[in-house]
């Protein structure tokens, strides 16, 4: 019992160094669910930034969503600041250029 909450603890401590890792690294990451219609909708609107990806899995959405403070999906976060989900990140795409595609750079 007590390897595998040691395991588990691990696991996670490892995942919260990969995902600080990855907000320091790319420019763009969105947290993505595998069946999220927003989740789509928002790498849509980004695609032409070549967002980093991340699916979550189911076991790890708790982990997350205690290392972020945010329980939704899509987690968009633009050089390793919460942009927000899809709302968010279409209302500021808008701001910055209302004519065309989003600009995030």
């Amino acid at each position: 019992m007590f390897d595998d909450a040691f395991t588990k603890l691990r696991t996670h401590d490892r995942m919260r160094s990969d995902w600080k890792h990855l907000l320091k690294t790319k420019p763009i990451v969105i947290f993505s669910l595998p069946s999220c219609p927003w989740c789509v909708k928002v790498k849509a609107l980004l695609k032409h930034y070549t967002p980093h990806v991340v699916t979550v899995s189911s076991e790890d959405k708790a982990s997350l969503n205690a290392y972020t403070g945010m329980s939704t999906y899509p987690q968009v976060y633009v050089i390793g600041r919460l942009l927000g989900g899809y709302t968010e990140t279409l209302a500021f795409c808008e701001e910055e250029e209302p004519q065309s595609t989003c600009v995030l750079q």
